[in-house]
C-alpha cells in the first residue's frame, strides 16, 4: 500500500520525504513584514494598542507561537 502524503504552504505542494530549508534571513529581514528592516525596533514586539501588529505569530522564529513559545510571555 503506497501513501502520498503532502502539505500545502501558501500555493507551493511539498511532498512527503521533501527536504525543506527556512531561511531565517530571509523570513525575518522581510519588509513586508517588518517595515525598515535593517533597522532595530525593539518596540515591534511589544504588545500595544496603538502599534499595529497583524503579524503572524509565526513570522520572528524566536519568539513563534506553538509549544516552544518565547517563555517571555
Amino acid at each position: 500500500m503506497n501513501q502520498c502524503f503532502v502539505c500545502i504552504i501558501g500555493d507551493q505542494i511539498v511532498r512527503k520525504g521533501t527536504t525543506v530549508f527556512i531561511l531565517l534571513f530571509g523570513i525575518h529581514y522581510d519588509a513586508s513584514v517588518f517595515p525598515d528592516p535593517d533597522k532595530f525596533h525593539p518596540e515591534r514586539f511589544v504588545d500595544n494598542p496603538l502599534i499595529s501588529n497583524d503579524r503572524s505569530p509565526f513570522a520572528f522564529i524566536p519568539f513563534s507561537a506553538g509549544s516552544r513559545n518565547c517563555i517571555g510571555k
